[in-house]
């Protein structure tokens, strides 16, 4: 693990990288699918950082005091504060919960359809984005896959940050999430759900 300057730098990069670029699957996985959490694909997240998909029209009804949240005080991919969830709509979490499969591009397009307003996200670096459903989807898996595999998750983000040839590092990710599938389940299914109303 680094410490120091190099870290941050490192971790700004890779966090802006997740936060602008697309990570989604990249193929078929010839794994056979089992008990684990792993998806089909090859365990990205849907779109990690389409920019500001599934903002309401303008002409939706203002909503109050614009809310923020912040994940500055952490260099890596923590799971996200409650000042920044739910981010998604009871209805978004139905329409994702009549797709077949949790990673997949139907459950991408429910997300980017989502209506609830984004809000200011403070990132590491002083960098600032907004956070809507999809975004929020995305950092809680993040949090996730870092929280088992923190080397192949920021080794992947950084490669498909940089739309050099990935193959290596994808192999070392996949690798990674299929053999902690049986701590990555449950953390999928608490922290994603977080980003749901209950």
């Amino acid at each position: 693990m680094r410490v120091g300057g190099t870290w941050c730098l490192v971790t700004t990069t890779v966090l802006a990288a997740a936060l602008t670029t697309s990570v989604s699957g990249c193929g078929d996985d010839d794994r056979p699918e089992s008990a684990d959490a792993g998806p089909s694909d090859s365990g990205a997240p849907p779109d990690a950082g389409s920019p500001d998909a599934g903002s309401p029209d303008a002409g939706e009804a203002d909503t109050g005091p614009v809310e923020s949240c912040s994940i500055v005080a952490s260099d890596t991919f923590p799971p996200l504060p409650d000042a920044c969830l739910p981010r998604c709509s009871a209805e978004t979490k139905a329409l994702q919960g009549m797709c077949s499969d949790p990673f997949s591009s139907c459950v991408t397009m429910a997300l980017q359809s989502d209506t609830t307003p984004a809000i200011p996200l403070e990132v590491v670096g002083g960098s600032d984005t907004t956070i809507h459903c999809e975004r929020c989807y995305n950092l809680q898996y993040l949090s996730c896959t870092y929280d088992s595999c923190p080397t192949e998750t920021l080794d992947d983000i950084a490669c498909r940050g940089g739309g050099g040839d990935c193959t290596a590092e994808e192999t070392a990710f996949d690798d990674c999430f299929y053999a902690h599938g049986a701590e990555l389940g449950p953390c999928f299914t608490e922290r994603l759900a977080r980003c749901f109303p209950e």
